[in-house]
């Protein structure tokens, strides 16, 4: 018991300091193009992409930035998804993109 008691508090900390992935869907017309368009506008916009397969995502972005993207996003398909609550307005965030 005392161990799990110990374990706790770390793991609460860590629910701190990771902040959730914010979920977005595009529907596009051209899925291809979302595919090739991605990485070259989120490291545009200083970003990264982390993960990438067949119809999703998964991007680190300065929060700063997220009004941007989700303007460059809406030109490639129509956002259908977008994270609930207010957005972060400092630090990094993740987004998962599935389109």
């Amino acid at each position: 018991m005392a161990a799990k008691r110990t374990a706790e508090p770390a793991d609460s900390s860590k629910a701190a300091v990771i902040r959730p992935l914010l979920c977005l869907r595009i529907v596009a017309d051209e899925t291809a193009v979302v595919a090739e368009r991605l990485r070259p506008m989120v490291e545009r916009l200083g970003g990264s992409l982390l993960e990438s397969g067949a119809g999703h995502a998964v991007i680190k972005l300065d929060a700063v930035r997220l009004p941007a993207f989700m303007e460059q996003l809406a030109r490639l398909g129509r956002i259908t998804e977008r994270p609930t609550g207010a957005l972060p307005r400092e630090g990094w965030v993740e987004l998962q993109l599935s389109w």
